[in-house]
């Protein structure tokens, strides 16, 4: 020991250096982890409360490397928080020389970290972190940043580690686990300009990674490096978010990475972000919704490449995006709420608990600013349902391909905008242009082929029961939109045929319908069409026997109850409307067609609501209308001309200034050889009698200028035949048949000229109205008076009372007079073959009696005074001349010779009274005579059919004077003649004997 130590060890250094030595090794290799093992247990134990077990701790005093193993924190409740199996750090004395804490080696191999969020939303973690000191008072410079520790680190390195994370705090538990995951770091440094690389990598499955590569600088700050996120499942993160969203993401894998750049170069040295190369890839997306479980969005891949973002600049800059074969299904509901704006739960409103304090201003956040190079969409299809509507309507749209390049969010960027488009399986759209987002623009030019009309019809039932069971559209358009919609082009909607679900027969079809050069504009409101051409068009109309029609009765009952709403809105008073017509001119939709074309259109009409039913069929119908306009004062001129059953012809031509008719209309109708047979079911339902048979002619000319109405009617009828009568309630109370034989010339046929005027200012006044008041003039004028009628047709026009013929009492002869008026009558009635004539037999009981009685008188004293060859003389009216002597034979047989003696007497008296100074024979004679023949006549007794017999042999007479007459050729045919049964007996007062005349229909 001396020749070691000396004499005196314990004052050599040697055994000092020894002994420190010693105690060095023996505190570094078994005091310190002894007292590193005992106090971490302590401290997890004592301040973190929390349950910790050490395996084993080792520190080499000489390598100056600390080494744990098998470390285990638990709760109380031994649920596990943190394990690793090993640590080492080596601490290396180079970084003395710089100042600062170098270590070579910092090593973590089999960490497991077990997260948990607990129902009550605490993380078991933050038990891991020491409470806050309460002895160390706040230094004066706390608001200071303090400045990092020099730090030198060669080697971080986590191996094999793994983290398990639970969620507890929510609906259903989630979980997910990093397993393994590495972290490697070297040359980390707090030293200014050393910078260290770093990578990590993680797995969430066999085919989940994250990784992270780069360089990191402290003092400056400097972030610099590339990420990856490879095939990252998202249902993990639809399970997370379950309770937010209300779809579930069953299918899909993520990929991201980007080169990136974080550093202190933004605006006074604050935070800056440069990504660059970013690349992001969606793969074989799938999205339900929940319950009922339907498919939302599937996408086989959707791909960013080289993207760059600049923040706080907020640039983001995609070279392409590519969104390649998938379908995204979409709906309204029935509340019509599109189904993308309910995907996502709606949190409670945060106003009331998050208040904007008065007087306070929020700024204006940057907008971001995007920018595509290339937006592309290929084989994309696009469905979507409308469940709005009574019976869903189902629409889709394949997107061939769509392509925007560049798409920019930037203000006032136009971007191109191609896409071949497929509508409803046979449609097809092809769209080209340039839009713009901010602000919205588009000038697109539209292209259509065969887009089918049929998925319509669930839309169409909305309103009306109609099916539109074929039909399509092509158009050329062009379509521009700058604060204000233009659309311009041509349509062409080809082969229409429609369904009329209510009755289960066809309705409206047509061959095309072709719009040139249409021009519509919403700001200013107007339409422009050059020309329509409406190629064979067929409409069936149709009435049925309850009188609606077939529209009618296709409407939907909402339709028609707001269709009977308007019309009972008209009854409005005139002081209620007429302050509204200027706001209705000045809200109306100015509308120019500059020239429509008809085709060989057809149009089938019937009519079930008449005794008889109706039924007519209009072919070949061609015209065209010119300058069709409702917003100036040029003239619409329009020609139609088609065929009315099998020979019927019409032909319509019209002038009118459509923005005011009233201020000028020309309109003229001919109908030619139209077979009105087929119009029996109307003179059944409005005169009562069917047709048998008949042809039509019709024209009518009207021109209306500043109201003032001057028409012309023009009325054949040719071979007109009435048929049976029909009982109809609504049938005029006219004797028809005579009417229709009066207007008949001598071929059978009626030729009116009816004109008519008025006045349309009047708003009583109405055409169709003017029309049928003047002809029901005419009608009742013609029955009313018919030998008036008859008597129009001489020079003079007078019917020289036609409708009598005079008889003198007691005779049945025709006077001179009456024969030359019946002669006329058979001339007139040969004009109208159509025609017959009634006899009456009349007589007059007073006058027509005495004449019977003085002829039965005459007759007698004929035979007593001796004229036995010609006893009848006298008897057409002749004076007889009466002798004394036989008048007072005949009067004393009949009364007496007593009664003749008073009536001498009495005689002689009056005489005597009246002529004193003049007495004779030759005055009492005719007195005698007088009184005698009075008495005698009044005595002579007339039979009951005396006077009947007298009116019969009127009649018979007139009858055979019309069917014989004077010459032949004037002769009426007895079949057109007839006498009525009875006899007429006139009135008292009745001061001619005439005998009337009735026409009548054949």
């Amino acid at each position: 020991m001396r020749q070691v130590f000396g004499r005196k060890p314990l004052k050599s250094y040697r055994f000092w250096l020894v002994i420190g030595f010693l105690s060095y090794t023996l505190c570094g290799f078994f005091l310190l982890p002894y007292i590193l093992k005992t106090q971490l247990i302590k401290y997890v134990e004592g301040t973190l409360h929390q349950q910790a077990s050490l395996e084993v701790a080792s520190f080499n005093p000489f390598l100056l490397r600390l080494g744990l193993k098998n470390l285990r924190i638990t709760t109380p409740e031994q649920a596990p928080l943190l394990k690793f199996g090993e640590l080492v750090v080596d601490f290396d004395t180079f970084g003395l020389f710089k100042g600062a804490w170098q270590f070579s080696t910092v090593s973590l191999t089999g960490a497991e970290v077990f997260a948990e969020i607990d129902s009550a939303g605490k993380l078991n973690l933050n038990s891991l972190v020491p409470p806050p000191s309460t002895n160390i008072e706040a230094s004066h410079d706390e608001d200071k940043p303090s400045a990092l520790p020099r730090l030198i680190l060669k080697n971080i390195a986590i191996n094999q580690a793994r983290v398990y994370f639970k969620q507890l705090n929510r609906a259903e538990a989630f979980s997910i686990d990093l397993n393994p995951l590495n972290f490697n770091i070297a040359n980390f440094s707090t030293l200014p300009e050393d910078n260290g690389h770093f990578s990590f990598d993680a797995k969430l499955s066999d085919s989940e990674t994250l990784e992270f590569t780069g360089t990191l600088l402290l003092e400056p700050l400097a972030l610099n490096g590339h990420f990856a996120f490879n095939n990252i499942e998202l249902s993990r993160g639809g399970d997370y978010l379950k309770e937010l969203l209300l779809f579930s993401i069953n299918k899909g894998t993520l990929s991201i990475s980007s080169d990136f750049l974080l550093d202190n170069s933004g605006p006074a040295q604050s935070l800056a972000l440069q990504a660059t190369n970013i690349g992001i890839s969606l793969q074989q997306l799938q999205l339900d919704t929940l319950a009922p479980i339907e498919p939302l969005l599937s996408l086989n891949s959707i791909t960013l490449n080289k993207g760059r973002l600049a923040w706080p600049e907020q640039e983001v800059h995609i070279e392409s995006l590519v969104v390649k074969s998938g379908s995204l299904h979409s709906w309204l509901t029935a509340d019509k709420v599109f189904n993308y704006t309910q995907l996502v739960k709606t949190p409670d409103s945060q106003a009331s608990a998050n208040p904007v304090p008065s007087g306070s201003s929020t700024e204006e956040s940057k907008p971001w600013q995007l920018h595509l190079d290339q937006v592309q969409l290929k084989e994309l299809k696009l469905s979507f349902d409308d469940r709005s509507l009574s019976e869903p309507s189902h629409q889709t749209v394949e997107v061939i391909d769509l392509t925007l390049s560049p798409f920019s969010l930037k203000k006032g960027q136009e971007f191109d905008l191609q896409a071949q488009l497929n509508i409803n399986k046979t449609g097809k759209a092809t769209i080209t242009g340039k839009v713009g987002a901010m602000p919205a623009m588009a000038v697109l030019v539209v292209s259509l082929r065969e887009v089918p009309l049929p998925p319509l019809n669930n839309y169409l039932h909305e309103f009306i029961q109609l099916d539109l069971t074929k039909g399509s559209v092509d158009a050329d358009l062009q379509l521009n939109y700058n604060q204000s919609l233009s659309l311009s082009g041509d349509i062409d909607i080809k082969q229409l045929d429609t369904f009329d679900l209510a009755d289960q027969e066809s309705w409206i079809n047509w061959q095309s319908l072709s719009i040139n050069a249409l021009d519509l504009k919403l700001e200013p409101a107007s339409l422009n069409i050059a020309s329509i051409e409406l190629v064979q068009p067929y409409f069936d109309a149709v009435v049925f026997d309850n009188g609606e029609t077939r529209l009618h009765r296709m409407l939907a009952p909402a339709t028609k109850q707001s269709a009977d709403e308007g019309a009972s809105s008209n009854n409005i008073e005139p002081e209620a409307t007429s302050g509204n017509v200027s706001e209705s001119e000045e809200s109306s939709f100015p509308v120019t067609i500059t020239k429509f074309k008809l085709v060989d259109g057809s149009m089938d009409y019937k009519d079930f609501n008449l005794p008889l039913n109706f039924s007519t069929h209009i072919h070949s119908l061609n015209g065209q209308a010119v300058d069709i306009t409702t917003s100036s004062s040029k003239r619409t001129e329009l020609i139609l001309d088609g065929k009315i059953d099998q020979h019927g012809r019409a032909k319509i031509s019209a002038v009118s200034q459509l923005s005011s008719p009233q201020a000028f209309s020309k309109f003229k109708l001919d109908l030619d050889n139209v077979d009105i047979t087929s119009a029996s079911s109307y003179s059944g339902k409005f005169a009562g009698y069917a047709i048998d048979a008949g042809t039509l002619s019709l024209n009518l000319d009207y021109h209306i200028e500043q109201g003032k109405m001057i028409g012309n009617n023009h009325l054949l009828l040719e071979h007109l035949t009435l048929g049976d009568a029909v009982e109809s309630p609504d049938a005029v109370s006219l004797p028809l048949k005579l009417a229709v034989a009066l207007m008949k010339d001598i071929n059978g046929n009626i030729d009116i000229d009816l004109p008519v005027e008025g006045d349309l200012n009047n708003p009583e006044v109405r055409i169709g109205a003017l029309i049928w008041k003047a002809f029901g003039n005419m009608l009742i004028k013609i029955v009313a008076s018919p030998f008036k009628l008859l008597g129009g047709l001489f020079t003079n026009g007078d019917d020289n009372s036609l409708e009598n013929i005079l008889f003198a009492p007691g005779s049945s002869q025709l006077s001179t007079a009456e024969q030359q008026d019946l002669s006329k009558l058979v001339e007139a009635l040969q004009k109208k073959p159509a025609l017959a004539l009634s006899i009456s037999a009349c007589y007059q009981p007073e006058s027509d009696s005495q004449a019977l009685q003085s002829q039965q008188f005459n007759q007698a004293y004929k035979v007593l005074s001796g004229d036995k060859e010609n006893p009848s003389e006298g008897l057409s009216g002749e004076p007889i001349i009466y002798q004394k002597s036989v008048l007072e034979t005949m009067y004393s047989k009949a009364f007496g010779d007593e009664k003749l003696a008073l009536l001498k007497t009495k005689i002689e008296k009056t005489l005597a009274l009246q002529l004193e100074n003049q007495q004779g024979s030759e005055k009492l004679s005719p007195q005698v005579a007088d009184q005698m023949l009075q008495q005698l006549i009044s005595e002579q007794t007339l039979t009951s059919d005396q006077l009947t017999t007298l009116a019969n042999q009127r009649s018979k007479a007139v009858f055979n004077y019309l069917a014989s007459g004077d010459n032949s050729e004037l002769a009426l045919n007895p079949s057109r003649i007839q006498t009525e049964e009875g006899v007429l007996k006139l009135e008292s007062d009745v001061v001619e004997i005439a005998c009337p005349l009735t026409l009548m229909a054949l």
